[in-house]
């Protein structure tokens, strides 16, 4: 139980972090204005600055800032799946002692001596232990699923907003680039798209985490049933 508020405890530390606006070092960072964008749109295209990418075209200064928000995204992938790994630690200890529980069959004295008597009260109430300690693990399963599933809410909403406030930096350098080149030009820079490892690693996490507790929701609910 302890374990289990510490892991929550952190998890929303996390929902915090997640919840704040994104602060991408040399896109929306500190001494990163952004009246400024427009004006190194037209010093770049004043510089010839504009290369042919694919089927559109980019300049080293959006290459630069392509690259610091990629960094930003992998590194949030990276740090909710690191906040991720105690939790599915926490998670398989649960469901170990869930499913030893389950497993268990308590046996069922007879007989009307003194000792029968004495030994199906004990019976009982190991029987009545052990169905609490599952309701109590089955609980904290249920929070863990919703408190993962909020977390990738949260991570979700987090990286749309960086990506937001990433493309609408772009966007105002790119039209002072517009404004100022003589080529003609798509209205938006040719960008490419990112296969990120902490994404990966992310979603492995959650996908091991999510396996974990639906079992043993469902091995709860079966028990349920069967109770029936």
């Amino acid at each position: 139980m302890h374990n289990s508020k510490v892991v929550f405890k952190r998890l929303k530390r996390l929902k915090r972090i997640l919840s704040r606006k994104p602060k991408m070092p040399g896109i929306n960072g500190v001494l990163n204005f952004r009246f400024l964008d427009k004006r190194a749109g037209k010093k770049d295209a004043q510089k010839n600055q504009i290369c042919k990418l694919g089927e559109g075209h980019i300049t080293p200064h959006i290459d630069d800032k392509a690259r610091m928000f990629d960094s930003y995204i992998n590194k949030m992938y990276l740090r909710t799946a690191l906040n991720l790994e105690p939790l599915v630690t926490e998670a398989h200890a649960l469901v170990v002692e869930f499913n030893l529980i389950a497993s268990k069959r308590v046996r069922v004295s007879s007989g009307n001596s003194e000792n029968d008597l004495r030994q199906a009260a004990a019976d009982a109430a190991y029987a009545l232990q052990n169905e609490k300690r599952k309701v109590e693990i089955l609980t904290l399963i249920a929070e863990m699923r919703a408190a993962s599933d909020m977390i990738d809410e949260s991570l979700k909403h987090h990286l749309e907003r960086a990506e937001g406030i990433f493309r609408s930096r772009i966007s105002k350098y790119w039209k002072g680039v517009l404004e100022t080149s003589g080529e003609k030009l798509e209205h938006f820079p040719c960008l490419e798209k990112k296969d990120y490892e902490g994404r990966k690693e992310y979603i492995h996490n959650r996908e091991k985490l999510i396996s974990m507790l639906d079992d043993a929701i469902v091995k709860g609910g079966g028990l349920n049933e069967e109770k029936k």
